[in-house]
């Protein structure tokens, strides 16, 4: 199962190899005088600053073009698409091994909600495992290789994309209002 995380403090946890991302997480970025470059800057941990990065901040810049733009305002002060971009960029940089991440697209426009799927993807191929929770059904089926369905606080449904599209009723049960 792996090393243990639970009472470790929140810097031990990162450089462990994950990394969990919540829309509310990004309340907690520096309104003053941090800017959106130092407060990227700033997502590798110091241990793993020496070794080469799979993502840097040209390979985010890259795929959130909006924030290259925006390197010198107070990340505070970014918009709240902003923010999430920067929260996902920023949990690459410290190369991580999976990626939890819970509903990334909340309260996004559609143009960002498609950036946060091409950003996804783009992890999921460089070989980060993404866990991630989401509303949008369509957008999660298209990046995901499984799938789990909790309902009633069990699991429901665990298993592929194609055997969960093969099943109207788990959704209509579920997953459909």
């Amino acid at each position: 199962l792996g090393r243990g995380i639970a009472g470790q403090p929140t810097a031990l946890r990162g450089g462990i190899g994950g990394h969990w991302i919540r829309p509310r997480d990004t309340r907690r970025l520096p309104r003053s005088d941090r800017r959106a470059k130092s407060a990227t800057r700033s997502a590798t941990p110091r241990h793993l600053a020496s070794h080469a990065s799979a993502w840097g901040i040209a390979d985010v810049l890259s795929l959130f073009p909006q924030l290259e733009k925006r390197l010198k305002t107070p990340a505070g002060v970014l918009s709240g698409g902003e923010q999430q971009m920067l929260s996902l960029a920023r949990s690459t940089l410290g190369q991580p091994q999976l990626l939890i991440v819970d509903e990334p697209t909340e309260g996004l426009a559609p143009q960002l909600v498609m950036q946060v799927a091409q950003f996804l993807t783009a992890i999921k191929s460089q070989g980060v495992g993404v866990l991630l929770m989401e509303q949008k059904l369509q957008m999660a089926l298209a990046i995901s290789d499984r799938v789990s369905v909790m309902g009633g606080g069990t699991i429901v449904f665990d298993g592929t994309v194609e055997a969960f599209q093969r099943d109207p009723t788990l959704r209509s049960q579920w997953l459909e209002c």
